[in-house]
């Protein structure tokens, strides 16, 4: 009889305890995922996959990119290898954003529907928080239709006290790095009190606060870094974790651990830190680095632009080499010359220049040179200057 009070008190302690351990009833943890194609370096998401995984999250949140694509022959069989991966850990619910790797064609778009279970653009909640996702995986920008629906989307659930926009691509971003107050997401953004705002696509945290609005791009969780590849820079393999109560966020960046980084875990709130210790970076350097993975974007495009148009040249000379047989010598120099014009219009067109016709560009047997002129526009120079560029 003496041994009942001990119990009874050993018991309510341990009851005490396992209330005091247990989370509230308005607070979890989710995972942001980045981009895993875009070149993906092998062996990363999966590495990724597992240490958020073990984090026990509720759910996790991708922000595209989940397959190569850009293939409607292959495109299936992509996704089901995407699923492989993502089954390892079947008991976590996983919601994915529709990247450019991911729709680009008709066919594209009907497998994501198939093998992500929602359409490209949806919205959905969790305890206190909703979140709506958006699909800019064929546009930079955000189209109409997609503002129209995000604005029906938040003015429906207005009465959740967190809401957190997501989309692939981040076209807030130059928008931001300017510290435009007026464009239609922030105006939004503001109006119906969202938090948070989440892209991908750049494969590098880039992190501002916009009148209360925080916005932020995701680190790479297995398409190639760019750039410097340094994590202090935003380059480097890993993942978010959220940590919600109530109605505020709180962000962790965790990156991968070894062999594919080096473990370093750092709050959002002092990210930049590390090269600026006691101040925030400054906005500058946000800036600098947008206007340089720009530069970066479009010298690549234009050299795609001009090895296109070397191949085009090469494909139809050989045509011309397997017709000139039947075709009268007249008729293969027109086409000879037609092929020369269409090369110099889409290689001019990439170099900023215009394609040059001239007598010089003719043999005297009416055959055209092999060298094309395009116009090059020089500073402090009248007319224009013919840089001969040789057709391979």
């Amino acid at each position: 009889m003496k041994r009942a009070p001990v119990v009874f008190f050993t018991a309510f302690l341990a009851l005490v305890l396992a209330l005091a351990a247990a989370p509230a009833p308005d607070s979890f943890r989710f995972v942001i995922l980045g981009d895993r194609t875009g070149e993906a370096v092998p062996g990363v998401y999966e590495q990724i996959w597992q240490e958020s995984a073990a984090q026990n999250p509720a759910f996790v949140l991708s922000v595209g990119d989940a397959i190569q694509g850009g293939n409607d022959a292959t495109a299936e069989a992509e996704w089901r290898q995407f699923q492989r991966i993502a089954r390892q850990s079947t008991r976590i619910p996983l919601y994915l954003t529709p990247g450019n790797h991911d729709i680009w064609s008709p066919l594209s778009e009907m497998l994501f529907r198939k093998y992500a279970a929602h359409p490209p653009h949806y919205s959905f909640d969790y305890r206190q928080a909703h979140f709506t996702v958006l699909d800019n995986s064929r546009s930079g920008d955000l189209p109409p239709s997609e503002m129209d629906f995000l604005e029906m989307d938040l003015a429906a659930h207005a009465a959740q006290p967190l809401k957190i926009i997501v989309s692939h691509r981040p076209s807030w971003l130059l928008n931001v790095a300017l510290r435009n107050e007026n464009f239609s997401l922030e105006r939004l953004a503001k109006k119906y009190g969202v938090k948070l705002v989440l892209a991908g696509h750049v494969h590098q945290i880039l992190y501002a606060d916009l009148e209360g609005v925080s916005y932020l791009s995701a680190p790479s969780a297995g398409g190639h870094l760019r750039l410097s590849g340094k994590y202090e820079d935003g380059w480097f393999f890993g993942h978010i974790l959220a940590e919600v109560q109530g109605a505020n966020v709180k962000l962790q960046i965790e990156e991968a651990k070894p062999p594919h980084g080096n473990g370093r875990v750092t709050p959002l709130e002092d990210w930049g830190a590390s090269r600026q210790p006691q101040r925030r970076r400054p906005q500058r350097a946000f800036v600098n680095q947008v206007e340089r993975f720009d530069r970066f974007q479009l010298r690549r495009k234009r050299e795609e632009e001009i090895a296109a148009g070397r191949r085009m040249y090469v494909v139809a000379l050989r045509q011309r080499q397997m017709i000139d047989h039947v075709v009268h010598p007249f008729g293969c120099a027109l086409l000879h010359t037609a092929v020369v014009f269409r090369c110099a219009r889409r290689c001019g067109a990439a170099r900023s220049g215009r394609p040059v016709v001239s007598r010089k560009m003719l043999r005297g047997n009416g055959t055209p040179n092999h060298h094309i002129g395009v116009a090059q526009p020089r500073p402090g120079l009248q007319g224009r200057v013919r840089r001969p560029l040789r057709v391979l």
